[in-house]
């Protein structure tokens, strides 16, 4: 998914800043999470299986994890690796619940 610059504007000083270098796992395929993951710049692949979709090939702007992050508790469904040097920020449901109104 893609999100607005306005939505992602609002959002992002909510969020944790991390680094992937390339090859490293953003979230792992089964991974119990509840994060959003909104990558600001890099380049990342999505697989399901070990099986990489060309297709999904992301960057920057792409929202990850936002199924997971809408249910109260789940399992990312793919696996995001980064394929460049990824800055990705990192957000929890209470993050963003707290001031922010996303709509």
């Amino acid at each position: 998914a893609v999100m607005t610059h306005r939505t992602l504007a609002k959002i992002s000083n909510k969020c944790e800043s991390r680094l992937y270098l390339p090859g490293e796992p953003i979230m792992r395929q089964d991974q119990r999470g509840a994060h959003l993951v909104l990558i600001d710049f890099g380049r990342a692949v999505a697989s399901l299986n070990g099986t990489e979709w060309a297709v999904n090939q992301t960057g920057a702007g792409e929202v990850w994890g936002e199924l997971v992050f809408l249910q109260e508790e789940g399992h990312y469904r793919v696996t995001v690796t980064a394929q460049t040097i990824c800055h990705v920020r990192v957000c929890t449901r209470d993050q963003l619940c707290k001031d922010v109104d996303v709509a």
